[in-house]
């Protein structure tokens, strides 16, 4: 499904500024994402390079998995970028997720590792 006048590339962007929008509206936007100061962030593109380089393979990003995404956010109440990894680790049929995110700690189906899960 292609929405007229967006394209994958800046769809969360777009998505992000609505999001920004009616925060601000509700008198919190100030506080919340300042694009001018990510934008500056030059050590970013370092981390990137960084991380390319370990050799991990990237997955892309389906309109079938945005799609997914949503069902997901509706049954977890995880925000867009957990519930959109949560969408393609299940196109994938990957069911185990390392991360420090505390937010999946109590999703079920999954099985959840977490720094802590890491012993001496």
């Amino acid at each position: 499904m292609r929405i007229p006048g967006v394209s994958y590339s800046n769809f969360f962007e777009i998505i992000s500024r609505k999001i920004l929008y009616i925060l601000k509206m509700a008198g919190q936007g100030d506080k919340i994402w300042p694009f001018d100061l990510v934008r500056k962030l030059a050590r970013s593109e370092i981390q990137v390079r960084e991380f390319l380089n370990l050799g991990l393979r990237l997955e892309p990003v389906f309109p079938a998995d945005v799609l997914e995404a949503v069902r997901v956010q509706r049954e977890s109440g995880l925000l867009t970028n957990d519930s959109l990894l949560l969408a393609v680790l299940r196109r994938l049929n990957v069911r185990i997720l390392a991360t420090a995110d505390t937010a999946f700690r109590d999703i079920s189906g999954w099985i959840v590792l977490s720094p802590d899960d890491v012993r001496d």
